[in-house]
């Protein structure tokens, strides 16, 4: 940041030099055309005075008598002017000089045809016989004899003599106390730039100044830029970024974190039910004359584990895919009347088995449910298998159903143990089993409350739980209404 605010100094100190020389070059250009200008306006009519007052010609020759005292006059009356005497092919004839002075032999006379011209620019420059390159203002008017051209008077407005006391002007104290006004302008203007830049790019610095921190230890406080320029919204812009950066860097530990508690669970859950069935195997391999009744119970154990092993295989795959969005929706209108009615009955032997009593809570009237029934049975026994396992003997869950004008409300309450508060946050996390008091999912695996969020998240709708130790749990989701409306049966 300090060579960019360095080389903007710099960029802007030479282009204040630059600029400076320019004006003074554009002033002196100017105040030169401007006094050229003035001058041939001003003896616009000069060359034609003096031909109406003297004869330069006598004959075919020049009246050198004349010429003489005409050069005398304009010496005295405006030295500045130079009269020269041409002929009709700008040859020059006559002028007052002294020797090697004059340098020309012959001046080019398409400008002095050109001032005579009614449309003539105002501004004209012709050669100038003391210089082989110079051009100056002029005067011209024909020299005619009886109405024949003999020649031309040509007179330079300003001439050496002009141009050396012009020069001394040039060096005098004004011209000084000028380019001094110029410098000082100059390098006011230089020092409020630089003064504009230093406070044009300290956001910058700034800026850079955060990066850096950020860079180093990740550590970021908020610029909080005011102002509603391009550099405060620059400002803004990199605070909303670097939060994100700070939001997706937690995330991502986060995410990281979760990945290894999950293998850990995971290798846990696969270890055990691994261990029993080798257990098991072993048993059987060492001791071949096992009573049937022995062998059976042995058999049955290991089979028992080998279905909760493939429970759980099932289930990673099951919610790996529901992560990767590899199960389409096959989304209809169905009863979820109807649903919870089987998934209920589906649980009751196993409820009856644990002492545990079902019940649905059901309106008379209930919109349809738009969604993948598959899925949401899915979610259901997910549900209902989690409150049946935690639930002592002699306790109760229930579903209860409430119809909206846009969405259906399923809650699955039970009189469970509850969850603990510090887990109720992380219940839907994946292979998450919670404190000794806290619910841990289906078996213990922890994976299907996961894989329920998740078939909730896909169809556009959250699950919430409230809970209490001690006091139960509910779970509650809504579902997008269909396009009917039910009548529900007492029969259900």
């Amino acid at each position: 940041m300090r060579a960019l605010h360095l080389r903007l100094a710099a960029g802007f100190a030479l282009l204040v030099v630059f600029l400076t020389l320019g004006l003074l070059a554009t002033a002196t250009w100017s105040a030169d055309r401007y006094d050229s200008e003035v001058r041939q306006l001003l003896n616009h009519d000069v060359a034609a005075h003096v031909v109406d007052s003297v004869s330069p010609f006598v004959g075919a020759e020049p009246n050198h008598e004349a010429l003489k005292a005409l050069f005398m006059d304009v010496m005295v009356i405006n030295p500045s002017l130079e009269v020269y005497l041409l002929d009709g092919e700008g040859k020059i004839l006559a002028y007052d000089a002294p020797p090697g002075r004059v340098v020309r032999e012959r001046v080019d006379l398409a400008p002095l045809r050109r001032f005579l011209e009614p449309d003539a620019p105002r501004h004209l420059l012709g050669d100038d016989p003391r210089d082989a390159r110079g051009r100056k203002p002029f005067s011209a008017a024909p020299v005619l004899d009886g109405g024949v051209q003999r020649g031309w008077v040509y007179i330079i407005v300003g001439g050496q003599r002009y141009d050396s006391i012009a020069a001394l002007l040039r060096n005098s104290h004004v011209a000084r106390v000028f380019l001094a006004a110029a410098v000082g302008i100059a390098l006011w203007t230089l020092l409020v730039g630089l003064v504009g830049l230093s406070r044009l790019t300290r956001p910058l610095r700034r800026l850079r100044a955060h990066l850096a921190a950020f860079r180093e230890d990740r550590s970021y406080r908020p610029l909080a830029p005011k102002g509603s320029d391009e550099l405060a919204e620059l400002g803004r812009t990199f605070d909303h970024l670097a939060k994100r950066v700070v939001e997706c860097v937690s995330d991502l530990e986060r995410v990281d974190r979760e990945r290894r508690e999950f293998i850990a669970g995971v290798s846990h859950d696969l270890r055990t039910p691994l261990a029993a069935i080798e257990g098991a195997l072993e048993v059987l391999a060492e001791k071949p004359g096992l009573a049937p009744d022995e062998r059976r119970r042995i058999l049955d154990a290991a089979t028992r584990r080998a279905r909760q092993l493939a429970h759980l295989i099932e289930q990673l795959f099951e919610l790996a895919r529901l992560e990767a969005g590899d199960i389409p929706l096959e989304q209809e209108d169905f009863s979820a009347a109807e649903l919870v009615v089987d998934v209920l009955r589906a649980h009751g032997p196993a409820a009856s088995r644990r002492g545990v009593h079902l019940a649905c809570r059901l309106p008379r009237e209930l919109p349809s449910v738009h969604g993948d029934i598959r899925l949401v049975e899915r979610a259901l026994d997910n549900l209902l298998s989690n409150a049946t396992l935690h639930t002592p003997s002699g306790g109760r869950v229930e579903v209860a159903l409430r119809g909206g004008r846009h969405a259906v409300e399923v809650r699955v309450s039970d009189t469970g143990e509850g969850i603990a508060p510090e887990d109720v946050p992380r219940i839907f996390e994946r292979n998450f089993h919670g404190s000794k008091k806290s619910r841990g999912g289906d078996g213990g695996t922890g994976l299907g409350l996961a894989i329920t969020r998740r078939i909730i998240e896909l169809h556009g709708e959250e699950i919430e739980v409230a809970s209490r130790p001690g006091g139960g749990t509910t779970f509650r989701f809504t579902l997008p209404a269909g396009g009917r409306r039910d009548r529900i049966s007492s029969a259900m």
